[in-house]
């Protein structure tokens, strides 16, 4: 699954009542490039009606700024670590 049909299927769990809250956001900036770090936790509904769940996790972004414009260039998303 391609990282767009990955954020439209988030954004249609959010649509139906799912919740996701970010923390820990950390931003670095050098010149033409950034780096955004942080945590997440997300809450829904199960697909096939089962119940709620929860997804605790870390994600880093790499932006590129061209042509006055930022767009991430590299995305990663992993369970968190040991707290």
């Amino acid at each position: 699954m391609g990282i767009s049909q990955y954020y439209d299927a988030l954004r249609t769990h959010l649509e139906r009542g799912s919740r996701m809250s970010l923390e820990d956001l950390t931003l670095d900036v050098m010149g033409e490039v950034a780096f955004a770090f942080f945590t997440y936790r997300f809450e829904g509904e199960r697909a096939d009606g089962a119940g709620t769940f929860t997804n605790d996790g870390r994600v880093s972004f790499v932006f590129h700024r061209k042509a006055g414009e930022w767009r991430a260039i590299h995305y990663h998303e992993s369970a968190p670590g040991p707290r």
